[in-house]
C-alpha cells in the first residue's frame, strides 16, 4: 500500500507539474519542398533553425518523444533570388499546434538564390582519414565501382565542381585490405546517379626492394655516333606493397638518356631518367650519374 501510494502520489504530481506552461528551445531541420521542376537551390541555407515556444510540459515531452519534424517552406517561384520570413511560414507546419506558442525562430529570416539545373559528370575523390599500424601503407590508389557520376544540380555550382566527394570517415590501425560500402557526401540541391559507392583500399605491409643490371639506353643517337656508358647498366630500390614489388622484374624497369643531353653536358657525367612501375616510389639508383664516351664514324 505505501508503494502503490507513492507511485500514485508522483502520478498526481506529474500530471499537475505537465499541465503548467514551460518554455523550450527545440532545433529541426530546414526543407524547401515544391520548388518547380528544372529549378534548385544550392545556396548556402541553414541545415536547422531554433524555435523558442512555449506550450504545456506534456507537449514539450511529446515532442521531444517523436521523431523531429521537418519545417517545410512551400515553393512555387521562378528563379533568382529570395527573402523569406519563417514566421509567415508557420501555419503551413501543423505539428506547430494551436496550443504551443512560438515566440522565437533563429533565425528568423533566410535568403537563398534559385536557379536552373544542369548535369555533369564528375569523378569520386575519397573524403577520408588514414591511420596505418607501423609498416602498412596504401599499396595502391584507392577505388570505387563506379568510379565517377553524374551529378544534377545549380548550374552556377556545379560548373566549378571537379570532383564528387564521400563521406568523411577515419580509420585507424589499418593492417589489412577493406572492401566497404560508402556514400557521397550529399549537398543541398543536387542529385546523384550513383550515391552508394563499393570502396577498395589496398592495405599491404610496405618494403623496399632492388632490381640490380637494368640497362641504360641511350636515344635517338645520330647513325654515325655511338655512346657508351660506364656502366652500362644500374640497380634501382623502389618502395611498395609486399605484394605488389613481389610480381615485378627487371623487365618492369627502365633507363633512358636522350642524346643531346649527353651532347649538351659538360662534367662528363649524365643521369638516366628511370621509368618505374605504378604504385611504386623511388628510393635511388646506383650509380646516380654515368660516364660516357661519344665515338664518330667516318
Amino acid at each position: 500500500m505505501i508503494i502503490i501510494s507513492v507511485i500514485f502520489s508522483i502520478i498526481i504530481w506529474g500530471s499537475i507539474s505537465l499541465s503548467s506552461d514551460y518554455f523550450a528551445v527545440i532545433e529541426v531541420p530546414l526543407k524547401l519542398i515544391n520548388i518547380p521542376n528544372g529549378l534548385s537551390s544550392g545556396s548556402a541555407m541553414p541545415n536547422k533553425i531554433l524555435i523558442k515556444v512555449k506550450s504545456k510540459g506534456w507537449k514539450l515531452i511529446s515532442m521531444n518523444v517523436a521523431a523531429p519534424s521537418e519545417f517545410v517552406i512551400p515553393m512555387s517561384i521562378d528563379s533568382g533570388y529570395r527573402f523569406i520570413n519563417l514566421n509567415n511560414y508557420l501555419s503551413e507546419n501543423n505539428w506547430l499546434s494551436e496550443d504551443m506558442q512560438v515566440l522565437d525562430i533563429i533565425p528568423d529570416t533566410i535568403s537563398f538564390y534559385v536557379e536552373s539545373i544542369t548535369s555533369k559528370k564528375l569523378p569520386i575523390e575519397a573524403n577520408l582519414n588514414l591511420n596505418f599500424k607501423v609498416g602498412y601503407g596504401l599499396a595502391s590508389e584507392i577505388k570505387f565501382v563506379p568510379d565517377s557520376a553524374v551529378v544534377t544540380g545549380p548550374k552556377s555550382i556545379l560548373k566549378k565542381m571537379k570532383a564528387i566527394q564521400t563521406e568523411r570517415r577515419t580509420y585507424n590501425n589499418l593492417s589489412e585490405k577493406i572492401i566497404e560500402r560508402i556514400e557521397v557526401k550529399r549537398l543541398r540541391g543536387f542529385s546523384y546517379s550513383a550515391d552508394n559507392l563499393l570502396m577498395s583500399l589496398d592495405v599491404q605491409a610496405i618494403i623496399d626492394k632492388s632490381f640490380e643490371e637494368i640497362q641504360v639506353k641511350v636515344l635517338n643517337v645520330p647513325p654515325d655516333r655511338e655512346v657508351v656508358l660506364i656502366p652500362n647498366s644500374i640497380t634501382v630500390s623502389v618502395l611498395g606493397g609486399i605484394e605488389v614489388l613481389g610480381k615485378l622484374t627487371e623487365n618492369d624497369f627502365s633507363a633512358n638518356i636522350e642524346y643531346s643531353e649527353v651532347v649538351a653536358d659538360s662534367t662528363g657525367t649524365v643521369a638516366p631518367e628511370i621509368d618505374f612501375p605504378d604504385n611504386t616510389q623511388l628510393i635511388y639508383i646506383k650509380p646516380e650519374r654515368l660516364r660516357y664516351v661519344i665515338t664518330k664514324f667516318n
